[in-house]
Order: C-alpha cells, then structure tokens, then sequence
C-alpha cells in the first residue's frame, strides 16, 4: 500500500486586505494549518509516504520570505522522515515568471516544471514502482488539451497532479490562467490518482475507474468555502484507492440568508440569530432579505455583535419598495413623502432590473432625507 497526503491551494502568504487588522491572523492560520498537516505526515503511525502540492502552495509567484522559509522548513521535516515531496506550480505561484521563487533550489523537491506533462517521475515507494506525470501550466507554451494524456504501458501506480478546472466552480471565475478540464477525458488516461487543485472545496470523482479528488483548502479563503475543511489521504493498493478525510480547519466560514418578510422585528430577528450562531473561531456572512415591517439597522448590529465572532458581516438586502413603513412614508407631508411617493408610482408595471434601480434610488434618496425612521 501506499499512503498519499494530497494537499492543494495552501494559499500561504496570502494577504486578506479585507479583513483589516485581522488580515495577518488570518494569514497565520494558514501558516499553522500547513505545519499542521506536516505534522500529520511525520507522524510515523499515519505512515504518509508521499506529500502532493497540487497548486497553489503559495497565493503569488513571489512570497514574502517569511512564507518561504517557512516551507523550507516544513520540507525539511519530510526529508528527515524520507517522505517524498511532489510539487506542481498553480495560476497563483506560476513556474513562467522568471522571478518565481520556484526557479530557486528546493532540497527535497520533486518539481514538474515543463509546460507539458511528459516522462513520469518513477520512484519505489514499498516496494511499488510508483510513476507521477504533472506539469506547470505556461501560458506562453502550454497547449490544450490538457487531459488527454495516457498512463505509461508498465506495473505499478500511475498518479497525475493538475491544477485546473473541471467545471466551474462557483468561487471563481473561468480566466486566461485556468486550465480547462473535462472528467471524461480523465476517465479515460488509465491513471489510477489524479490529484487536483484549483478547487477549493473538497470534491470526489470517479470516472472510468480513476479516482479525482479536489482536497479543499485547509482553512477557508473566502466566503463560499464554508463549513468543514479536510485534510485528505489517499491510499492505494491493488484493491483501488481509497480516500480518508478528516475534519482539519480551526476557524469556520458560514453564509447564511435570514428572509425577514414573516418578521413582526426584523432588528429582534436578526439579533436572536446572531446570538445562535456566535462563535469566536467563526467568520459568518449574514444576508438579510426580504420585505421588513422596519429598518434594520446593520451598523448597530455588527458593532455589538463583532466581538462574539472572528469576522461579522452583516449585507443588507432587504426590499424596501414593498415594506410596510415606507408605503407608511409615502403619505407624509414632506419632501420626503413626495420623494417616497414619486419612487413607489408605477411600481406594478417595471421588470427587475428597473425595479432594483427604484430600490437604489430610494436607499440612497432616504440616506440623504434623514432616513426612514
């Protein structure tokens, strides 16, 4: 049997601007996670015999050398337990630049560093001859397609790496630096592993009797990748590959939508829920929709509400064309009730789109006529 420890889309040195002074606490959770890992691979009764990067180690081409002593000396804790390291470039920390901190000598460090995948890299792993085909995407020089390779004609395991996209996953958009593949075509290249990242929640795929696995990021990046994270083993033996997974993260991302129309308080609502879901090792994005009786007052939430979580933020979605308190508006003698009442005329008759601009209209309109109050 052997043992692989499929890791993918580390993501280390990444900046998180937008979480403001807790940008580098998350940015050391990944730091931790990443040695935590390792920590699992030395460990001699897990018996991890292989470590796959699959993309995406670092979050650019060129960390801060801080990120990258870092996995220096994490690769330096496999050379001493002999754990093979095996290294393809992402989108992210691209081998093409000609400042990329992976034209520098890694000790320990199976890279795939051609555009193309090629001769697999052969090593004894137990007593198996082990083969493992990867490339590092080029946009200059690659060329699709990029999924229709083969597994050479001898015994032994056959593991592909490949950061790329089957499909789309729904945290990222399709870009000139993502490389397109398609599960049946995989099906088809007699690999018995491919390990996948690009991805960044956990998937499982078995097509044409390979087993594709997208691992997930270790700690979430960004709303979208909620709820648990995984670090993945993948062992193989000559009955197949079986995958083993357990829950890894510290902190937890959640996204949840609270519909407040059947509210009698909105405010009350929001803040019953806030209470439920307060966890200090929690980041949580909270969308309010709906049509509300009354104003929800998001600013005065997430002031006293932000402590109880890691992260807190609150997206006020609410229609105000159809509450209750601003029809309640619309008859006030003032310019405010004139402008309320000039926004609500004719509502029956506009689509979405002429609809969401009312709404823009009036949300920024009351903002500046003393709200709705």
């Amino acid at each position: 049997m052997v043992r692989l420890l499929h890791l993918a889309d580390l993501h280390l040195g990444a900046k998180f601007k937008s979480l403001g002074e807790k940008s580098s606490m998350r940015r050391e959770d990944l730091s931790e996670a990443f040695k935590r890992a390792i920590d699992f691979a030395v460990d001699e009764k897990n018996k991890i015999d292989a470590v796959h990067f699959a993309g995406d180690t670092f979050d650019s081409h060129k960390p801060s050398k801080e990120a990258t002593e870092l996995f220096r000396a994490q690769l330096g804790r496999l050379k001493k337990r002999k754990i093979h390291a095996i290294l393809i470039p992402g989108n992210h920390d691209a081998y093409e630049y000609s400042d990329s901190l992976w034209r520098e000598e890694f000790d320990w460090l199976h890279l795939f560093s051609e555009p193309e995948i090629g001769e697999p890299l052969i090593l004894l792993i137990n007593g198996e001859e082990c083969h493992f085909y990867g490339f590092a995407f080029d946009s200059r020089k690659s060329n699709e397609p990029f999924d229709e390779f083969k597994a050479a004609d001898s015994e032994g395991f056959h593991i592909a790496l490949l950061h790329g996209s089957l499909g789309v996953g729904d945290h990222f958009e399709l870009h000139n630096r993502s490389v397109p593949l398609n599960r049946k075509k995989l099906g088809k290249t007699r690999m018995d592993y491919i390990a996948l990242g690009h991805y960044h929640n956990f998937d499982e795929i078995n097509e044409g009797g390979v087993t594709v696995v997208y691992p997930g990021t270790l700690e979430g990046t960004r709303f979208g990748e909620d709820g648990d994270r995984w670090l993945v083993v993948a062992e193989l033996s000559q009955k197949g590959v079986n995958i083993r997974k357990e829950k890894f993260n510290k902190r937890t991302l959640l996204s949840e939508t609270i519909d407040l129309s059947d509210s009698s308080d909105a405010t009350s609502t929001v803040r019953e829920r806030l209470k439920e879901l307060a966890d200090e090792n929690r980041l949580l994005k909270l969308e309010l929709t709906g049509s509300a009786n009354s104003a929800v007052d998001v600013g005065s939430l997430i002031k006293a509400y932000e402590e109880q979580f890691f992260l807190l933020q609150i997206v006020d979605n609410l229609s105000l064309l159809d509450s209750k308190q601003i029809e309640n508006l619309r008859s006030e003698v003032s310019v405010r009730g004139n402008f309320v009442d000039s926004l609500l005329n004719g509502l029956d008759k506009l689509d979405d789109r002429e609809r969401s601009l009312r709404e823009l209209a009036l949300r920024k309109g009351l903002a500046h006529l003393g709200g709705i109050d």
